[in-house]
């Protein structure tokens, strides 16, 4: 009579595979253990790139990453600038305009040169104050949506690329009586022009929406608000005049911002 703790070849190999069910078990489980660590770390850490990638791309307040304290202008980075000896300029320029007045895109066409010419040699800084009050006159909210496609290449690529990509826009700039750029459009130059990623987003989400009301809503009651012409350019705080001709301001040009860079020698003086 067999003892009761032998077991007939049968009944080993049932234990045999009993016992090696449960180490696959055991295998298994501690394989998906691994895997479900695995993902949740890297959930973890596309979590934290994505806010790390907000956090780079937003300023406070919805504001555009790259405007001036107290959001209101950007300015343009210069050769002179970089470099840490070079002495900030006591001469700072303010331009507003719109992205939808014609007479702007005329005058950086006319002025761009020698705005750049004062920057790059250090004589002046420039702070360019884009509002978008012409909004209505297309009746596509045109110039707000122009606005905020500029905001979106200053938040991803930076001053000199948002100032290169105004010039663009100004560029193509449709004439009178017609709508504006789609979205689709702005986004396409924004994208030859800076080449960064989620550039298209941002324009078709509107992102910086709430940012071109409040520079807008600035454009008439902060310390150099109370005008309602665009360009309209302060030099120190200063409005520049142009000769009025039959009752007709002439646009401001190279050289009156000049005179009035010179009338601050010799006030010093």
């Amino acid at each position: 009579m067999r003892a009761d703790n032998s077991l007939d070849p049968r009944q080993r190999r049932v234990l045999a595979r009993s016992i090696e069910e449960r180490r696959r078990a055991a295998l298994r489980r501690r394989q998906l253990g691994i895997v479900s660590a695995i993902l949740i770390v890297l959930g973890l850490v596309i979590y934290l790139v994505m806010v790390q990638l907000r956090a780079e791309t937003d300023s406070p307040a919805g504001q555009p990453r790259g405007v001036t304290e107290g959001g209101l202008g950007i300015s343009i980075p210069s050769p002179a600038s970089v470099n840490r000896q070079s002495p900030t300029p006591d001469v700072k320029l303010l331009i507003y305009y719109d992205l939808d007045c014609e007479g702007c895109a005329t005058f950086f066409a006319e002025v761009g040169p020698y705005l750049d010419g004062l920057r790059n040699s250090g004589t002046a800084s420039i702070e360019h104050r884009p509002v978008a009050f012409l909004s209505p006159v297309r009746g596509d909210d045109y110039s707000a949506r122009a606005l905020n496609a500029a905001a979106c290449v200053l938040t991803t690529s930076g001053g000199s690329e948002f100032a290169a990509y105004v010039g663009s826009v100004f560029e193509h700039q449709p004439p009178t009586g017609m709508t504006g750029l789609k979205d689709d459009e702005l986004s396409r130059l924004a994208e030859s022009q800076s080449g960064a990623q989620g550039v298209r987003e941002c324009i078709r989400d509107d992102r910086y929406e709430q940012w071109v009301q409040r520079v807008t809503t600035a454009f008439t009651t902060e310390p150099y608000g109370g005008i309602n012409t665009v360009p309209s350019v302060f030099v120190n705080g200063r409005l520049v005049s142009s000769p009025v001709t039959s009752g007709v301001a002439r646009r401001v040009s190279a050289a009156d911002i000049q005179m009035a860079i010179d009338e601050l020698g010799s006030t010093a003086n």
